[in-house]
């Protein structure tokens, strides 16, 4: 108790109650990305019912030696029985020609619009120079007293490493190849390859993807697309398991190749649509043999 005449000091209110927090709002999820979407093909091969056909219309094709069928193929370690393009001999190629592509000039700015060639197979043997999906071309050829310029674009194999080559006009008035992306390793023997090139004009590169996967940091050109001349007659073909040719013998061929898949697009495919387009190929050979 307080002495008498104590002042007595007020008591303190009392503490307020701490003021509740709202509960911490739950995270919101991040949204899984869109898969790459894949444009529309401009050639889409299809190797059914003992034949080759391309399902937009755009290309003539003649056979000379290939057969059709059943193939069993193998991916990542899976095993599938599909309908494939198989060579099997030195001299067995596809010979395709675009339609609506009548002289090298319009050749020129279809490239130059920007494309990509897409290749699903697997090569047996492996040798130097073998065609893929190729269309180079000089004429007057090397051999000819007078050489004329050289022109076109392709995939191919050099000791089994896939690349991509093109044409380019140079500063001096003339045409060159164009030393494209090529892989650091052979592909297998046993497996399938999945091979995607992309032409990208605009901003002068071109790269490529190999099982959706981009090698050999995209290769850059300087100069305009260069077609094979008008002359050649061969401006506007390109061949499956070998190269164009003006002569009476295929360059560049591929005596054992199986092919499953073969598109040609007429854009610039991205790094996501390139390993898209890996996947749906993938997906694309049905059901794995148990």
């Amino acid at each position: 108790s307080s002495p008498p005449g104590a002042v007595v000091p007020p008591e303190s209110p009392p503490e307020p109650p701490p003021e509740e927090l709202p509960p911490e709002p739950e995270p919101v999820p991040e949204p899984e990305p869109e898969p790459a979407e894949l444009p529309e093909a401009y050639v889409d091969f299809e190797f059914t019912g003992g034949t080759i056909a391309d399902a937009k219309g755009n290309v003539a094709i003649t056979n000379n030696g290939a057969t059709v069928g059943k193939a069993t193929v193998t991916v990542n370690g899976e095993t599938y029985e599909v309908d494939a393009l198989q060579i099997t001999e030195s001299g067995q190629y596809v010979l395709c020609e675009f339609e609506n592509l009548t002289d090298s000039a319009q050749v020129k700015t279809w490239a130059e619009g920007g494309f990509a060639i897409e290749a699903f197979y697997v090569m047996g043997n492996k040798s130097s120079i073998q065609g893929i999906v190729c269309a180079t071309e000089q004429y007057p050829r090397a051999t000819s007293s007078t050489p004329g310029p050289l022109g076109g674009w392709g995939i191919a194999e050099n000791a089994g490493e896939p690349y991509f080559i093109t044409t380019e006009t140079t500063a001096a008035g003339g045409t060159a190849y164009v030393s494209g992306p090529r892989a650091a390793n052979a592909t297998s023997t046993a497996e399938l390859v999945h091979v995607l090139a992309v032409y990208d004009y605009e901003n002068k590169v071109q790269y490529l993807y190999i099982n959706g996967v981009a090698v050999d940091a995209g290769k850059t050109f300087t100069g305009e697309f260069a077609p094979a001349t008008d002359a050649s007659g061969v401006f506007n073909q390109f061949a499956l398991g070998a190269d164009a040719y003006t002569g009476s013998t295929p360059d560049f061929l591929s005596p054992n190749m199986t092919m499953v898949d073969a598109k040609i697009y007429s854009q610039v495919l991205t790094a996501e649509q390139a390993k898209a387009a890996y996947d749906a190929a993938v997906a694309g050979l049905g059901e794995a043999l148990s």
